[in-house]
């Protein structure tokens, strides 16, 4: 059968950054290194881009996605620990409603 991939972004208008795929697997690393240096080195990202990039994401959604917390490093907010899992589970129906069609059942 034919694989299909699913490309998703949340919006909150029409603009240009929304919450996507880099954003989403730049959280989830940061969730799991505590570091968006890290996580953005582990995209092959320099730090500047990840940071401008959420930056812009946070501004056009109008909510914190992370919380900064110096040496420490950083850790998602509670809205953004949120829509990552909205994220992920959008994507997952979004798959299988997609399954299910291709594969006729």
């Amino acid at each position: 059968g034919m694989k299909y991939h699913i490309k998703l972004t949340l919006y909150k208008e029409e603009r240009e950054y929304g919450f996507g795929p880099g954003t989403c697997e730049l959280l989830e690393r940061v969730e799991v290194t505590r570091s968006l240096n890290q996580a953005a080195k582990d995209m092959g990202m320099s730090y500047s881009k990840a940071w401008k990039s959420l930056k812009n994401t946070e501004e056009n959604l109008g909510i914190q996605l992370l919380i900064r917390k110096g040496p420490q490093g950083s850790i998602l907010s509670k809205e953004g620990s949120a829509l990552v899992r909205l994220y992920q589970n959008a994507l997952l129906k979004a798959e299988s409603v997609i399954e299910q069609e291709v594969s006729g059942s």
